[in-house]
């Protein structure tokens, strides 16, 4: 399975495909990756939302699955890649320093850098 977080983007056009699902919201998408740990194998996270809200952008995103592997020891992290898409450029630092952590995710080298 692989997962497209994003709210704005026009997203099928992104990535095609039968085998993405696509979430506008955290929520949706944490809920996704608790219930299928080991079977997410992608995530394309944007950083900016839209909802602000409830301030739950694509970085709570990311220190979600660093609480849930860190304290908890769930890995809901994907298997294979994350891309950020995100053109917030403090929030894409801000995600790739976690992401790149070793001791909050399991797989800091599946982090593909580029822009999409």
């Amino acid at each position: 399975m692989k997962l497209c977080v994003d709210d704005e983007w026009d997203l099928p056009a992104r990535y095609r495909g039968s085998d993405w699902i696509y979430c506008r919201d955290i929520h949706t998408a944490l809920s996704l990756l608790r219930a299928n740990a080991g079977c997410v194998t992608h995530l394309s996270l944007d950083n900016d939302l839209g909802n602000t809200e409830y301030g739950h952008d694509g970085q709570d995103l990311v220190k979600k699955l660093c609480e849930y592997y860190y304290a908890d020891g769930c890995d809901c992290w994907p298997t294979e890649c994350i891309t950020i898409q995100s053109r917030n450029p403090v929030a894409r630092k801000n995600m790739t320093a976690d992401i790149s952590n070793p001791r909050l995710c399991p797989r800091p080298w599946m982090l593909t850098p580029e822009l999409i």
